[in-house]
């Protein structure tokens, strides 16, 4: 399901921004990297559902029936728009929460370089 998050789900992202904010802090001897990496990550996994739970197109394809989040099924026949945004795809979601994460990064990096 588009937007679905699980408390399991939610901590694996959770831990795996930490990994990597962890690996990148270890790297460049920067706790504010483990802290700013860690609430961002995580920050954009929750705005990803978001986005895809309100805004992101919803699709079903009439010949198998069968939902998608793409406007032509894999069986290759097009789909019908049942919900959301129709020209919001996975795709655009991604790159949404891509920009908000990369300016998030800026953001931090210019408050933890003003101090």
């Amino acid at each position: 399901t588009n937007g679905g998050m699980t408390l399991l789900g939610s901590a694996g992202a959770a831990l795996g921004a930490w990994l990597i904010s962890g690996a990148g802090g270890v790297a460049s001897g920067s706790l504010h990297l483990v802290f700013w990496g860690t609430a961002i990550g995580t920050g954009g996994m929750v705005l990803d559902s978001i986005l895809g739970a309100t805004l992101q197109g919803r699709f079903r394809c009439p010949s198998c029936g069968v939902d998608s989040e793409h406007r032509t099924h894999r069986c290759g026949t097009r789909t019908e728009h049942t919900g959301g945004a129709f020209w919001l795809t996975i795709d655009g979601v991604n790159a949404d929460t891509t920009a908000a994460g990369a300016l998030a990064g800026l953001v931090a990096w210019r408050c933890a370089s003003s101090t």
